[in-house]
This record gives C-alpha cells, sequence and structure tokens, in this order.
C-alpha cells in the first residue's frame, strides 16, 4: 500500500528496500563513515586472493548497506525521491534495475557484482565528480556480460528460467539498457569535471567524491581470474606468430582488465630477441597461433587493477619478461621465475613470460602498442627519470639474464670467466662478470662484428671458424680450463663451417638428428633463397664446448634457451669432471632492481650494445635481418610510432 500524503511524483520516484543475493563465497561488509550514514561495498582480503567476483573498491553509497548475520545479503536502500532532478529520471529505472539479480542464474555472479556497481553510479550526487575509472569500468563492464545477456534472453531462459520468468527476463534486459543510458549520462558528466587534455584510457588521478586522493588504484569491476579475454574496441599494431616461418605486423583489438591484478600499459620502446628466434625457426615449440610475440618493453601505465598497489597511471615502468605473482612461496624467496601463480597451466609448469609457447601459458607478448600485463605489482618496476626509455628496454631482459647467467655460474673474484655466444645475452653476460669480479673474460662466437663488440669491451675473443675454441682456451689458461662458463646460446648453436674445429660427418649427422629431434616441424633449410628462419644446425655444440673447457670442479651457467625437446647432454663427460651446472629462466623481479639503480647512478650505461632503431612498422623487416644473423646486427630496439 502507498504512505497515505504521498503525491503520485513521489510514489513512482520511490524505491523500496530490496534484498540482493549475493553468492555466499563473496564476502562484503559496511564501514560508517563520520559525519553521517555513509557506507561503502568493501571486499576482504580473502575473497581477492581467492579470486572470486566482488564489489569494487570506490563508490560511496548515501545510505547504509547492512551485512545481514548470514553475509549473503544486502539491504541497499535508494531515495531517489531526495536526488537533484538530472537523476531523479531514473528513479523507476532503479526499482528494475535492483530486480535484475533475481533473475540471474547462479553461474553468472558477475551480473550481481555489476549490478550493484552501476546502483552505486545512479545514487552518487549530481554535484559529486565521477571518477572516469568508474565510468570506464561501467562501459566495459557492459560489454563483458554481453554473451551471458545472450543467454538470459535467448533460447537458455525457455530452458533454465521455467514458465512464468518472462518478467524476470524484461527487467533484465531493461536493466541494462539503463546500465548504458546512465553511463553515458555519467561520462558526459565526467569530461566537464575533468577538464584537461588527457591519454584516451588515461583516467588520471582518481579521487573519492569528498575530494580527497584515494589510493593508486583506479576502480573498475572486478572479474574471476578465468574470465574469458575480454578486448576493446579499438586496435592497434602488434608482431603475431601464425606459424613457423610465418609473423606478421597485424591490427588486433587493445587489451583491457581482465583481473584485479592486470595492468594496462602503452608501450613506447620494445625489442627483438634471439629467443624470439626461436619461436619462429620452430626450435621451442608448441605454440599458439595468434600469440603477440616480444618479452621486452618499457611504457606507461594507462590503467590499474583494483588490486594494484605501488602503480597508478602515468608511472613509466619497465616490465619483466618473467611474470610472477609477489606472494607465493617461490617469489618470496626471490626465485620469482618458478612463481606458483603465475603460469595459467599450473604450479608445476614452469616459468609463464610473455610472448612465449603454450608451456608458459601463453600470455600475449609486448611488441604490440598496448599491453595487459598480469600481476603488475610484482612483473614491473617504476624508473627513475633519469633513465632514459633508451637505456630502460635492456634492463626488462638482457642486461637481467646476463648478470644472472653470471650468478649461476658462481663468478667470484679472480675468475677467468668463458663466454659462448657474442649476442646481445653474451654481451651482458661479459659485462656483469667484470662487475662481479672476474679478472679475465674470454668471448666465443663465429661472427667478426660481434667479437668486435665484445673486445670494445676489453675481452678476449675466440673466432670458432678460425681456431679450435677448446684448445684456444686450454692454450689461455695453461691446460687448466676457465673457472666458469656461461652458455649464452642455447639451442640454436651453428656449428664451425671451416677451420680446425669443422665437423666431421659423423658429428654432422649427430647434429641432424638432434636438429630433428629439438624442431620436427621446422625446415631445416630454412625457407627461401635466403635460408630464412632456419634452425640452428648445432643444437648441442656449445653444450659439448662448456663441458670441455671448462676446469676440473668448474662451474657452467646456462642462459641460452633449450626447449623441450632438446635431450642431447654430455653428461657422462660433466659427471667425471666433477662440474656444477645451474640452469634456467631469469629471476627478473629480484635481479633487476639493483641494476636499475646501476644505470641510474651512471656507473653503467648499457645503450652501446643497441645496434639497430626500427619503427613498429618495420617490425617484420627487422626480425628477418636479425635472423639471419647479419653483420652489426646485435640488438634491434622497436619504437613506438603512436
Amino acid at each position: 500500500m502507498p504512505d497515505q500524503g504521498q503525491t503520485e511524483e513521489d510514489r513512482a520516484d520511490r524505491v523500496d528496500p530490496v534484498e540482493v543475493a549475493l553468492p555466499d563465497d563473496e564476502h562484503h561488509h559496511a564501514e560508517q563513515h563520520g559525519g553521517g550514514e555513509h557506507a561503502h561495498l568493501d571486499r576482504r582480503p580473502d575473497a581477492t586472493e581467492a579470486g572470486h567476483a566482488g564489489v569494487v573498491h570506490g563508490p560511496i553509497l548515501p545510505q547504509a548497506v547492512r551485512d545481514h548475520s548470514s553475509g549473503s545479503l544486502l539491504r541497499v536502500v535508494a531515495p531517489v525521491h531526495e536526488r537533484p532532478a538530472p537523476l531523479r529520471i531514473v528513479g523507476v529505472a532503479l526499482r528494475l534495475l535492483l530486480r535484475v539479480p533475481r533473475h540471474v542464474p547462479d553461474d553468472l555472479p558477475h551480473v550481481r557484482v555489476v549490478v550493484v556497481r552501476v546502483v552505486a553510479l545512479l545514487l552518487l550526487e549530481d554535484g559529486d565528480d565521477v571518477p572516469p575509472a568508474l565510468v570506464a569500468g561501467g562501459l566495459a563492464a557492459t560489454g563483458r556480460l554481453l554473451p551471458d545477456l545472450l543467454r538470459l534472453v535467448g533460447v537458455e531462459p525457455l530452458l533454465q528460467l521455467g514458465r512464468g520468468h518472462v518478467d524476470g527476463v524484461r527487467e533484465v534486459v531493461a536493466g541494462l539498457l539503463l546500465v548504458v543510458l546512465v553511463v553515458a549520462h555519467a561520462r558526459q558528466r565526467t569530461r566537464s569535471a575533468w577538464a584537461g587534455p588527457q591519454e584516451p584510457l588515461s583516467p588520471g588521478p582518481v579521487r573519492r567524491p569528498d575530494g580527497a586522493p584515494r589510493a593508486s588504484r583506479a576502480g573498475r569491476v572486478v572479474c574471476p581470474p578465468n574470465t574469458p579475454r575480454q578486448e576493446s574496441e579499438s586496435d592497434m599494431r602488434a608482431v603475431v606468430w601464425h606459424g613457423i616461418g610465418d609473423i606478421r605486423l597485424d591490427e588486433v583489438p587493445e587489451p583491457t582488465i581482465q583481473h584485479p591484478e592486470d595492468a594496462i600499459v602503452r608501450i613506447t620502446r620494445s625489442a627483438i630477441c634471439g629467443t624470439d628466434l626461436h619461436f619462429v625457426r620452430g626450435t621451442m615449440a608448441p605454440m599458439q597461433e595468434g600469440t603477440i610475440l616480444g618479452h621486452e618493453a618499457v611504457g606507461v601505465v594507462t590503467q590499474v587493477g583494483d588490486a594494484v598497489r605501488g602503480f597508478s597511471a602515468g608511472d613509466r615502468v619497465v616490465i619483466n619478461s618473467t611474470i610472477s605473482c609477489g606472494a607465493c612461496r617461490y617469489c618470496r624467496m626471490g626465485k620469482t621465475a618458478q612463481c606458483d601463480v603465475a603460469n595459467p597451466n599450473g604450479p608445476q609448469a614452469g616459468t609463464s613470460f610473455f610472448g612465449g609457447p603454450e608451456s608458459t601459458g601463453p600470455v600475449n607478448g609486448l611488441q604490440a602498442e598496448f599491453v595487459r600485463v598480469p600481476y603488475a605489482r610484482n612483473t614491473m618496476h617504476p624508473l627513475p627519470e633519469n633513465v632514459s626509455d633508451e637505456q630502460a628496454i635492456l634492463l626488462s631482459d638482457i642486461f637481467p639474464t646476463g648478470w644472472f647467467g653470471a650468478e649461476l655460474a658462481g663468478v667470484t673474484r679472480g675468475d677467468v670467466v668463458v663466454v659462448f655466444g657474442a649476442g646481445i645475452v653474451g654481451q651482458f653476460a661479459a659485462a656483469s662478470a667484470y662487475k662481479l669480479g672476474a679478472a679475465r673474460v674470454i668471448v666465443v662466437d663465429g661472427e667478426e662484428t660481434r667479437l668486435a663488440a665484445a673486445l670494445a669491451q676489453h675481452c678476449e675473443v675466440v673466432d670458432y671458424n678460425s681456431e679450435d675454441p677448446v684448445q684456444a682456451i686450454m692454450d689461455l689458461t695453461n691446460g687448466i680450463g676457465a673457472d666458469a662458463v656461461i652458455d649464452a646460446v642455447g639451442v640454436d648453436a651453428e656449428r664451425p663451417k671451416r677451420g680446425p674445429a669443422a665437423v666431421s660427418d659423423e658429428q654432422a649427422r649427430q647434429f641432424d638428428a638432434e636438429v630433428q629431434q629439438v624442431a620436427p616441424d621446422a625446415s631445416p633449410d630454412g625457407f627461401g633463397e635466403q635460408q630464412q628462419w632456419k634452425p640452428g644446425d648445432g643444437p648441442s655444440q656449445v653444450a659439448q664446448w662448456a663441458v670441455a673447457s671448462v676446469a676440473k670442479y668448474g662451474r657452467i651457467g646456462i642462459i641460452g634457451v633449450y626447449g623441450p625437446t632438446a635431450q642431447s647432454y654430455p653428461i657422462g663427460e660433466a659427471m667425471n669432471k666433477n662440474l656444477t651446472i645451474r640452469m634456467g629462466n631469469c629471476d627478473h623481479h629480484s635481479v633487476t632492481p639493483p641494476l636499475i639503480d646501476l644505470v641510474a647512478s651512471g656507473q653503467f650505461d648499457p645503450t652501446a650494445l643497441i645496434t639497430e632503431h626500427e619503427p613498429i612498422g618495420s617490425a617484420i623487416e627487422a626480425y628477418e635481418a636479425f635472423d639471419r644473423r647479419e653483420p652489426g646486427w646485435v640488438k634491434v630496439e622497436l619504437e613506438a610510432t603512436r
């Protein structure tokens, strides 16, 4: 019964208390704020850790939201008749909107979350500043729900909702239409409230309705970790893997926040690494078609998820190649490459990194104009102002990996160190060995311009096409061998084609069999006259040289990539010499910060080792030249043009 004395308009604008059912595993509580009955929807840490859907931090409700003793009901009181005129038009709509959760199946709990989110948006004072992140979150949430809405209004309602629920379906549709209309209205208000030039995806500092700055977390809809990938309507350019020997510069959708731990970064610098070539050559498989390549990047944060602390829009960051959560047992030990959480294939799957094969996720890579960074709090580092993008790009993977290789090899003061491979990782491994106290560093390669770069670092160089590297190392160490060896080549090693180290016919047949084993789907002779994307023809060559050239009780650190199909290693010879062999992917999150400080302090400038600068529009041509090992191509930087 309507209250006596009320006008018809009052009755139309009033929304009665409505009980909104939420899943039992979602816990919300109300916190009273001084000076009035203000409460906000919050979420307990355990729900965040479990990855359940919940109500996003942010909107302040003008009336109490009371947590019932059962923990599963919220009573939302929305006196819309007290709102200023511009928002009174949605009074009747609120009644429909709040009824939506009653008609949502239990397997779609995030629909309820969005409903409560939109209610909060509706109840903001007309004079309040509406955070742009809230508006963007509302629009993104609406798009995210479209597949589920089709379920509700398509054929399945006839099967699932049953007879007599037609009104419920209508209310769901009406509610979602209201989401679009109200968010559009709020967005228009936002543009005037937040004046000034801004990046399209960068909301700037987020403030509470009372005007005080919030923590560096832009509020947005929380989705479970397994929410299907959602993309925005905008397109960007990215280097995409389509098959062995087939990479393309494609127009793909820009990434969006998928999980509260995510951040979106606008890339300003990326790079091509020798590891990327493994995927194109087929020596590290299987890959998933459509994966964006690249695992090195520098950029500017444009959005952050609710669980990301310590970063906000506008921050310059370097992105780690490997992804880590920062909270599991291995991350707490500093062994972040073996994070128990980051790899979607499970805790025993090993390292998860950007742009890699299926076993690593896969997670779309960084050779793009925008990227989604999972577990952003532990997968990015802030950059000091005096570290340029050109310096920082080498802090994303190359410098940390080279340093990690020297650590794996146990380089100490006075050591004689041998580095196999004078590519960019080998160059930084040599520099790192010197920084860790090595007395001498010997670099082995077969390409003269790369050896010249090593010579510029005052390394002793050995060309394996003109002399036997093992014999040369023994001659340089009085027949003892090296104290430590760093393998910076991996499975794509090349056998010597001439000189005293040229392989015999029997060795050639053994190497050919290894190539077939490690890259069964690759073209052994590459593609075309230039033999593009040709796998290395000596997969275990460096492994054999490393064991032979290291001293007894010596140490070998392996940072060159060997895929799961590589199974040839001189284990017997290594055991007979009592060698210590360590290998693996770099623990970027723990290794990188001191190196950032080293560059920022001016003690080391890595930029001299960048030999090529190419716009992202020329990425494929740069890949091809890098793959052909053209003279002078040591490191290729891709510069953003957007």
